[in-house]
C-alpha cells in the first residue's frame, strides 16, 4: 500500500517574492529558519525602468533589486519556488497552484498589491510610460507625466471618492467616463 508523501516542514513560507516578501525571508534566514519563497513573477512594478527613495538604491531597475534579495535570500539557504500559492489548508500545508504541497509551520503573506486599470482606450499602453503607477518611483524626475496613480481604495486619494482614481497635474480625475459612479 503507497502512503503519501509528507512534505518536508519550513519554519515559514512566505507567499510572495517581492520587496517585502525577500526582506522577510532574508531576515529570517539570517536567525536560521527554515524558509521558502513562493514567487509568482508578476512584480508591480514590473513597467518601472527604475526606482527612487530606496535609500542605496536610487535608480536601480526594480528586477535588479529583486536579482540581488533572491541572491541574499539563496545566500542564508532559503529556497525560492517558482509558483503561485492556491490555497492554504488547516495545520500551514500550503498548495502551489502548479500541484506541489509545503508544510510549514507559519506562512508569511507578502502579496503586495496588484493595479486594476480603468478600461480606458490607451492606459494600458502608456501604463508605466507616461501614466505613471508610482509618484516615488518616476517622482521628479524627467518630464512631468500626464497622470500618476491607477486604483484608489474607496475613500482614499480625494473625499468622496467612489473607486479607481487616475491622478493628474492638477488632482484626481474620475476613473470612468461621465465621472464617479
Amino acid at each position: 500500500m503507497d502512503t503519501p508523501e509528507v512534505p518536508e516542514t519550513y519554519d515559514v513560507v512566505v507567499a510572495g517574492g517581492g520587496a517585502a516578501g525577500l526582506n522577510a525571508a532574508l531576515v529570517l534566514g539570517r536567525a536560521r529558519r527554515r524558509v521558502a519563497v513562493v514567487d509568482a513573477g508578476a512584480p508591480r512594478n514590473a513597467p518601472a525602468t527604475h526606482m527612487h527613495g530606496f535609500l542605496s538604491r536610487d535608480g536601480m531597475p526594480p528586477a535588479d533589486l529583486l536579482a540581488a534579495g533572491r541572491d541574499e535570500v539563496a545566500g542564508y539557504g532559503g529556497e525560492l519556488l517558482q509558483g503561485r500559492v492556491d490555497h492554504v489548508d488547516p495545520g500551514f500545508l500550503v498548495h502551489l497552484a502548479a500541484g506541489p504541497v509545503l508544510r510549514s509551520r507559519r506562512v508569511l503573506v507578502a502579496t503586495g498589491l496588484r493595479d486594476e486599470l480603468p478600461e480606458l482606450p490607451g492606459v494600458r499602453e502608456r501604463w508605466g510610460k507616461d501614466l505613471l503607477h508610482c509618484p516615488y518611483c518616476h517622482g521628479l524626475r524627467g518630464p512631468r507625466p500626464a497622470a500618476r496613480g491607477a486604483r484608489h481604495r474607496p475613500g482614499l486619494g480625494r473625499p468622496g471618492a467612489a473607486g479607481p482614481a487616475v491622478v493628474g497635474r492638477r488632482g484626481a480625475l474620475p476613473a470612468h467616463p461621465g465621472g464617479d459612479r
